[in-house]
């Protein structure tokens, strides 16, 4: 993607964004949220009536396209808002807390929902329950005290620091453990310092 872009306002093209909040308008429908998402990003009728209809499917929300955003439950709203994401066609889909708010049955719809989008495209999720995205994810990057205390594979990262582990960790604790290393780690460097 860095090569295919030469500003920022392209590197932001290529990048859909699904912000913690819920920032839908709620008198209108899906469809024309997702619409009006697509006109702001400068699209003419006809892409906008062809990426509305993709994006409807993909977020599997065409039983909901005539329905107010007011209307939809928690999860559907959700995946509007991910459609709205993804009505550019961006090259890479941030989230950030996807799942907040949500209860444990749409969590697993949208878990299962993002993992389908991250079969085309980068995913990238910030999550502070990196659990619940575990069987969506292959790589995880951690950080704790805006220091990356991780970054690799899923598998590495439960096996906690060393690989040591016989058993996989649960992610809470895999977390706790790589996070102690990193701090046992920054306290070497001050006593040495």
């Amino acid at each position: 993607m860095a090569d295919q872009v030469s500003t920022p306002s392209q590197l932001r093209a290529q990048v859909g964004y699904l912000p913690q909040g819920d920032d839908l308008p709620p008198m209108l429908t899906a469809r024309e949220t997702l619409d009006y998402a697509a006109w702001l990003s400068g699209a003419d009728r006809k892409t906008r009536t062809a990426r509305v209809a993709d994006v409807l499917e993909l977020a599997n929300l065409t039983d909901a396209a005539g329905t107010p955003a007011r209307k939809l439950s928690g999860g559907t709203r959700r995946r509007l808002q991910v459609g709205c994401a993804l009505i550019t066609g961006p090259a890479v889909l941030v989230c950030d807390e996807p799942a907040n708010g949500l209860d444990v049955d749409e969590r697993r719809r949208l878990t299962a929902h993002l993992a389908r989008v991250a079969q085309s495209r980068p995913v990238i999720v910030s999550s502070h329950h990196g659990g619940e995205w575990i069987g969506a994810a292959r790589t995880a990057l951690v950080l704790r005290d805006g220091r990356a205390v991780y970054s690799g594979g899923i598998d590495d990262f439960l096996a906690g620091p060393g690989g040591q582990h016989h058993t996989t960790l649960a992610f809470d604790d895999a977390y706790a453990q790589w996070g102690e290393r990193h701090e046992h780690a920054q306290a070497r460097s001050r006593d040495q310092g």
